[in-house]
């Protein structure tokens, strides 16, 4: 007895040539699911897959993949009864046609019933469909792992909803199960269960499988990898030129809804091509030969690099003095596997300086790339042409690699959640940070990670909210068996054993506690003792000068050693690093004014301003450069997000971890011209300068406590040995809450306080993943991995805990004086539309972030005072990503086109 194949029940409607087969859609998503299972999935998930899904791994996920829809065979969808045009008169009749019960009942359903989500939401009867609340009761307490088969339909919208649990009219409260066992009724009575069961049976024929033979559970670790991958497979297999070759392929019978199987088989080119173009497949290196080529050129590797190639799977954990080449060593642990990467660093400048270098190792090899962060939209990678899954509207797929040193982006991985699906991806570390919250899409990202190798460089730079966020992950990938590996020059004891005991699920036995430094370190997942290497390193000197001065002669003192330094050494690259940008922009001013040609660096200039300096500051004294008579003068923004090398530093007390990093501004690498700038100086000069009256304020914006400590030690190793120093300078001077414990005084208090406040923060913004994950979860547990609501922007904020909410201000300037700012009619932003990309990223090269606060206690960070929020205009109602902005007019009364934004510069007219 042949099968239904129920023609007339639809899938997609929108941007097609007449309505496209439920069915069709449903075998279609089967076969890009095999084609992901075979070229997308790193050969570790699918190991995975098949220790719990068996031999026929790959059917089950076809199968799991393809059922996601089946709930669109239901009366409210198919009807559509709110679309009143001619089309869906015509599409409802045509149902009727076929199935003349079809919408019996509807009108005896109440309004509050029709409102019920599960009524309305195909996601949900989709899981109804595959045997959710079978027994017509809640299942709240059910264990998830027992409903693996229908959590994947249920949570490919992006998150998982109980059925006939959301919204559920006042009256019903009480009794959800009475409107369950009507809504049950009302399918069964009218056939559209038994067309789900047609169609069910259907792709069981497509893909070789019966449902009878599926394990009865799997883990949790399964049900979110198979619920991402349904979301990847519905996205790819959606799209409407797809659809479109898809029904010319019926018009000329290649396919048949009648033969299923061969409908898969025919359709696996074309899947495999439709992924290559759009999420990509990951293309390595010829061989480990070739990749050592891209990444070293005809250098050999270091002991580090060396190990790097031996490492093996797990977590691999890289503590290497700044500038010791972890950047290549990661590169190459990651070509001895052909898997995806993702790149993550802690801020947008290192990431864009990262991807730029990614490029070149990258350059014989064609691969789909993202770049990510707030402003990577205005960086050269998205200026070449990109492929798009309609051919020729965003570029012709031939140009694919050519100008963008092999790798190039597309459409399909461009923005949100999707960036991290590329096979190579470089960004800011809050967008895998976003897999740790509860948000729409979490599964997808989790699959993402899981599917990846992962490199987080300048780990250390996670604050204790940050790294209770990275644990939530690391425990996950622990549990899939990704590769992470950490990079590090200064990273404390206590951040450590976090991330090691996060991702095996084991406590570090007592005796690895305290590796060498430097080293490397390998952990398995549920092992408990990291293998270490110590590094052979060699060893030198830095020769710390420490100044104490008032508070209020800190800039005149910089300026001062400036001179100093000009007189005795005219040829000497010279830095100085404050810790606030108006401190910076005092400096650099009185400098300018002196020398010219101060270089100056900080966060309140436009990005095409910091673009510019930072280049600039790329071609004086970057690698390989030799100009002379330099000054720089920075914020932060220098310390770990530029490969500048200074002759000396002057830089206002800082963390210990900071200060390191500060550091690897100076003598970066070996210059045979050194010593004919700065003749006779023996050892790395820096000085550090702190003022006397150090207070919570003065400190601002570090800890007064951690300030303390970083200083007690300089003082007892003013000649300080590199690497000998290194571990013993961060351990005593870093801040935990077992360092801050025993301590009684109001800095320590202070300190202590905000920690427990973010790890507390912390814990609470993290997805219970580690719950849902468990053997014993329930279904409620597993539906809180996810979140309905909220904006990509908004989701990304919320990875950091912020004092002070900065606004994202676009500049307009009509006068030409501010590097990047809009120099339109400010009004025009607001009528930007998504499509007018190249007017999206002019706009973007004149914002900054700014803290506009009009409380009076404000730390020096914070611009406050209410003349400036009164100047902005918002964009909210834009209908592009800039109504997450507000605009400056006339910003020219704010900003001096050397030093940047200073309020300071206002006056009222």
């Amino acid at each position: 007895m042949s099968v239904s194949t129920h023609s007339y029940l639809w899938a997609k409607q929108e941007n097609t040539h007449g309505t496209y087969p439920l069915l069709a859609h449903l075998l279609d998503t089967a076969a890009v699911a095999g084609v992901l299972y075979d070229h997308w999935l790193r050969p570790g998930l699918q190991e995975l897959f098949e220790q719990e899904l068996g031999e026929q791994a790959r059917s089950i996920i076809c199968f799991i993949a393809g059922s996601h829809d089946v709930g669109k065979a239901s009366p409210l969808f198919q009807g559509q009864f709110t679309r009143k045009a001619e089309v869906w008169d015509s599409i409802r009749k045509n149902i009727l046609d076929h199935l003349p019960q079809a919408f019996n009942g509807i009108e005896r359903l109440t309004p509050g019933e029709i409102r019920n989500s599960t009524l309305r939401r195909h996601e949900q009867i989709s899981a109804l469909a595959l045997g959710f609340l079978s027994k017509g009761e809640s299942c709240e307490e059910d264990e998830s792992r027992a409903s693996w088969q229908c959590l994947p339909a249920l949570g490919h919208h992006g998150y998982f909803a109980i059925p006939f649990d959301a919204d559920i009219p006042q009256e019903f409260v009480d009794d959800t199960s009475y409107l369950h066992q009507k809504f049950t009724s009302l399918l069964e009575e009218n056939g559209w269960t038994q067309a789900q069961n047609d169609l069910l049976s259907l792709l069981e024929q497509a893909v070789g499988i019966c449902r009878k033979e599926f394990p009865d559970e799997v883990s949790n670790t399964v049900v979110v990898l198979l619920s991402g991958l349904t979301i990847l497979a519905d996205r790819i297999a959606s799209h409407s030129d797809w659809v479109a070759q898809n029904q010319q392929l019926m018009a000329d019978g290649t396919l048949v809804l009648e033969k299923p199987n061969e409908w898969v088989a025919a359709l696996y080119e074309q899947a495999l091509h439709k992924v290559e173009e759009t999420v990509g497949v990951y293309h390595g290196w010829e061989d480990e030969v070739a990749a050592r080529q891209a990444i070293l050129g005809d250098y050999e590797p270091r002991p580090m690099q060396a190990e790097a190639l031996r490492s093996g799977g797990g977590l691999w954990n890289v503590m290497v003095q700044t500038g010791g080449g972890k950047t290549e060593a990661a590169l190459l642990r990651h070509c001895t596997e052909q898997e995806r990467l993702l790149f993550l660093l802690p801020t947008q400048a290192t990431s864009n300086a990262l991807m730029r270098r990614v490029q070149k190792f990258y350059e014989g090899t064609p691969n789909v790339a993202a770049l990510a962060h707030g402003l990577a939209s205005i960086e050269d990678f998205y200026q070449t042409p990109v492929t798009s899954f309609g051919g020729s509207e965003m570029g012709d797929s031939s140009c694919v690699g050519q100008g963008s040193g092999g790798l190039y982006p597309t459409e399909f991985v461009r923005s949100g959640a999707a960036r991290l699906l590329a096979p190579v991806f470089v960004g800011t570390v809050d967008q895998a940070l976003m897999g740790s919250l509860p948000l729409k899409w979490t599964h997808l990202r989790l699959l993402a990670l899981a599917n990846s190798h992962i490199v987080v460089d300048e780990v250390h730079t996670l604050d204790h909210y940050q790294t209770q966020l990275l644990v939530t992950l690391l425990g996950w990938l622990g549990k899939t068996n990704t590769r992470v590996t950490l990079l590090t020059a200064t990273l404390p004891q206590w951040q450590r054993q976090q991330f090691l005991e996060a991702y095996t699920g084991e406590s570090l036995a007592e005796h690895s506690l305290v590796p060498a430094f430097p080293a490397t370190e390998s952990l398995e997942y549920s092992s408990s003792t990291p293998e270490t290497s110590a590094l052979p390193s060699d060893t030198y000197s830095i020769d710390f000068s420490l100044d104490t001065v008032d508070s209020n002669s800190l800039e005149d003192s910089h300026i001062m050693w400036v001179r100093s330094m000009r007189e005795r050494f005219p040829k000497a690259r010279i830095g100085v690093i404050c810790n606030t940008v108006q401190r910076a922009q005092t400096v650099a001013a009185a400098l300018e004014q002196e020398y010219g040609g101060v270089v100056l660096l900080h966060s309140r200039m436009t990005a095409e301003h910091r673009r510019i300096n930072a280049q600039q500051l790329e071609a004086l004294i970057g690698a390989g450069k030799t100009a002379e008579s330099v000054i720089v003068v920075g914020t932060q923004a220098i310390e770990a997000s530029l490969d500048i090398d200074l002759d000396f530093l002057s830089t206002d007390l800082c963390p210990s971890a900071s200060l390191i990093q500060r550091a690897g501004r100076v003598w970066r690498r070996s210059d045979v011209l050194r010593a004919e700038r700065i003749p006779g100086v023996p050892h790395i000069p820096i000085r550090v300068v702190r003022v006397a009256e150090l207070d919570k304020y003065s400190s601002a914006p570090y800890f007064q406590a951690e300030l303390e400590r970083t200083w007690s030690f300089l003082m007892e190793h003013q000649h300080f040995v590199v690497p000998d120093n290194n571990q013993a300078f961060i351990d005593s001077s870093s801040l935990s809450l077992d360092t801050l414990e025993a301590q009684n005084n109001d800095a320590s208090l202070d300190a202590f306080a905000d920690i427990i406040n973010r790890i507390r923060e912390g814990l609470s913004a993290a997805t219970p993943l580690e719950k849902a994950l468990a053997d014993e979860a329930n279904i409620t547990e597993f539906k809180q991995l996810t979140q309905r609501g909220g904006d990509e922007e908004s989701a990304e904020r919320r990875t950091r805990l912020i004092e002070h909410e900065s606004t994202p201000v676009i500049l307009c300037c009509s006068d030409g004086s501010i590097p990047g700012a809009w120099d339109g009619a400010p009004e025009d932003l607001a009528k930007i539309t998504p499509q007018e990309q190249q007017k999206i990223r002019q706009a973007l090269k004149g914002s900054l972030p700014l803290v506009v606060s009009s409380s009076k206690g404000s730390l020096p960070l914070v611009v406050s005072s209410s003349k400036l929020s009164e100047q902005l205009v918002s964009l909210a109602d834009a209908p592009s990503l800039l109504k997450r902005y507000s605009y400056l007019p006339q910003a020219e009364r704010f900003y001096d086109p050397a030093s940047g934004f200073s309020e300071h510069l206002f006056t009222e007219e």
